[in-house]
């Protein structure tokens, strides 16, 4: 886990990285592989100041398990109140996730919903 935390209170965004376009790169032999996340350079670059990058899986998409949506549901259940959760994810079963996420996060106050965005290739 990597946390920058421009107060002590603490991280207020979670981003769980699990992979996917956003994080693939390519290699010198034009191979894809999944690199670092890539979370932390774009939150810098939007000018968040406290955040913690949580890196879950490196997999494309279609390799995500039913077991690591449940690990994934966990992480997301454990966060603080009031943070905001951003998980990065590949296009290919985004669907799926997000479905699974919807039925097994536990809606409190400070984190009513689930909405799944689309991914990005890292710009």
């Amino acid at each position: 886990m990597t946390e920058h935390a421009a107060n002590a209170a603490g991280p207020k965004v979670y981003v769980l990285t699990t992979g996917g376009s956003i994080d693939k790169i390519y290699t010198l032999q034009g191979e894809m592989e999944i690199g670092p996340p890539a979370a932390g350079e774009l939150l810098e670059r939007a000018g968040v100041t406290s955040y913690s990058i949580v890196p879950m899986l490196t997999k494309d998409s279609l390799d995500v398990t039913a077991e690591d949506r449940d690990r994934l549901a966990e992480l997301v259940n454990g966060c603080p109140p009031g943070a905001a959760v951003v998980i990065t994810h590949g296009t290919d079963t985004m669907p799926q996730t997000g479905r699974h996420l919807l039925e097994h996060i536990s809606a409190t106050p400070t984190r009513p919903s689930c909405s799944p965005e689309p991914c990005s290739r890292l710009p």
